[in-house]
């Protein structure tokens, strides 16, 4: 089940980037912060189950309107298409900062060469027929910042012990409130279509809601190190999608990029199997010679 709610979550982030292109023109405070605010209204049939937590609704704020907030200053403070790539680094922070998820995890040689492999292919498949600079730009501090802002606070999420999936609404929907603020001082006001609605529920429902709800269920219920090699998938989803939309076309370094994800989580997902096997069969045979010793 928490892996097959991060596949979800990976396959809606996967379409932020097809139903952004439907929303071009729209400025980006006030998409976000209509977008989260309908994903955090999701959660009002549920809202007698949410904790209230000060400390859950902080932690949600700061994963959800701070990290998008330093995203979108990044990318419009350098090349967006390397600013993204460097955001890109949270799946490979997620997967160092595992062993602090309090789930008893530790990396392995094999985890760290999938990591690096799969944001190889991440790599291949965003610098794609772009041209990229080594000059730096203060927006790669931003992408980064926001990298670790998102990698943080999926390893909080997993930590957590006093809230749930639920209260990942209330957390957006302050968030929406907060990004909707900022959108009346600094952007100009803007009036949507029936289409343009029509695109925002779905960003609502997909990306920027409904995907943060599994999101949290994969981070307190699977393996981290799983979840966050996989995670790599996004961008070469998102990709795929665009090339099928007609908004951009498939390459051999795309194929190749999505070859390396899914031989990387494959990788992993093997690894942390065996070492699920070693453990349970350790502990039966200590329980075994338990036994054995206790017996008449």
């Amino acid at each position: 089940m928490p892996l097959l709610a991060a596949l979800a979550a990976i396959v809606m982030w996967s379409s932020l980037a097809t139903l952004t292109v439907s929303l071009a023109g729209v400025p980006p405070l006030y998409l976000t912060g209509m977008s989260l605010f309908i994903g955090g209204a999701l959660s009002l049939p549920w809202m007698m189950r949410w904790s209230l937590d000060w400390r859950a609704l902080a932690v949600g704020v700061y994963g959800q309107f701070t990290y998008h907030l330093v995203y979108i200053v990044a990318l419009r403070s350098a090349p967006p298409v390397n600013a993204n790539l460097v955001h890109y680094a949270w799946p490979l922070l997620i997967l160092l900062m595992a062993p602090l998820a309090g789930q008893g995890l530790r990396l392995g040689w094999i985890h760290i060469a999938a990591a690096i492999a799969a944001f190889g292919g991440v790599v291949l498949a965003t610098i794609d027929g772009v041209e990229m600079s080594l000059r730096w730009h203060a927006g790669y501090g931003f992408a980064l910042a926001a990298a670790f802002i998102w990698a943080s606070y999926s390893i909080a999420e997993a930590r957590s012990k006093t809230s749930s999936p639920v209260d990942v609404g209330p957390a957006c929907m302050v968030s929406g409130l907060l990004a909707l603020a900022g959108h009346a001082a600094f952007e100009p006001t803007v009036s949507l279509d029936a289409s343009q609605w029509l695109m925002m529920i779905a960003l609502g429902v997909g990306p920027t809601g409904g995907a943060f709800y599994l999101w949290s269920l994969a981070m307190r219920r699977g393996d981290t190190r799983i979840v966050g090699v996989l995670s790599n998938a996004t961008p070469i989803l998102s990709t795929l999608m665009l090339a099928l939309g007609g908004s951009r076309s498939l390459s051999m370094p795309i194929v190749a990029a999505a070859l390396l994800v899914t031989a990387s989580s494959v990788a992993v997902f093997l690894a942390s199997r065996r070492a699920g096997s070693f453990v349970r069969n350790q502990r039966r045979k200590r329980f075994t010679c338990v036994e054995s010793d206790g017996a008449p």
